[in-house]
């Protein structure tokens, strides 16, 4: 009995992130981050990153419980 797919094969977009960073990293020896940063991100003077630097993360902050002691 030969039944067909139900669905269309794809990459999941986390999958496809994955496998495109390791074949910048493999092709050019530096990782995605650090290549926007290099010839994109200093070259234009723009603030774009791949994953937010430690320096701009917000500190994390205490929240207020809503259950009253």
């Amino acid at each position: 009995m030969n039944q067909r797919p139900q669905f269309k094969p794809g990459y999941h977009a986390l999958t496809f992130g994955r496998l495109t960073g390791e074949i910048l990293r493999r092709a050019t020896g530096l990782r995605p981050r650090d290549l926007i940063a290099d010839h994109l991100s200093r070259p234009l003077d723009v603030q774009a990153w791949i994953g937010i630097p430690h320096r701009k993360s917000p500190a994390p902050r205490r929240t207020r419980s809503s259950r009253r002691s």
